[in-house]
């Protein structure tokens, strides 16, 4: 009689170690690319806060000639600034949980940054006399 030999049909151990390696470079390509963007994300949603923020500084120096004080957590919500994600430097706890701080420098400029920073980078955006600079990412505050 003739045996007839069948051949298994499947894939190899080899073949499977293959493809789940292709996978995991690729799953791991993801994220780093997502974790990237997620960072970029962020740092464009602070810059765009703090130039909001910027322009109401600037209204009231042109009201006033002099840039708003950061004694007092108040005043900034009478230029319209949300005391919830806004808050004032020197005093303990003024800044916890925010997420920008308003710094005013002397009466004639401040500067507005994150209190976290983004992969190492924060985001700040200044002004003086009355001419606020576009937000940027600087390594400190």
């Amino acid at each position: 009689m003739l045996k007839i030999l069948r051949k298994e049909k499947g894939f190899t151990m080899i073949e499977m170690m293959v493809v789940l390696v292709i996978i995991a470079v690729l799953v791991g390509a993801g994220i780093k690319f997502y974790t990237g963007y997620i960072g970029k994300s962020r740092i464009d949603k602070a810059k765009a806060d703090i130039s909001t923020m910027q322009a109401a500084v600037e209204s009231y120096y042109a009201e006033n000639g002099q840039y708003i004080g950061d004694t007092n957590g108040g005043d900034l919500a009478t230029i319209g600034l949300s005391t919830d994600m806004v808050g004032i430097p020197g005093t303990t706890g003024a800044t916890a949980g925010k997420t920008y701080v308003y710094d005013q420098v002397d009466t004639s400029s401040y500067k507005i940054y994150t209190v976290a920073s983004y992969g190492g980078l924060y985001v700040e955006g200044t002004g003086a006399n009355g001419t606020s600079e576009k937000a940027g990412t600087v390594t400190s505050p």
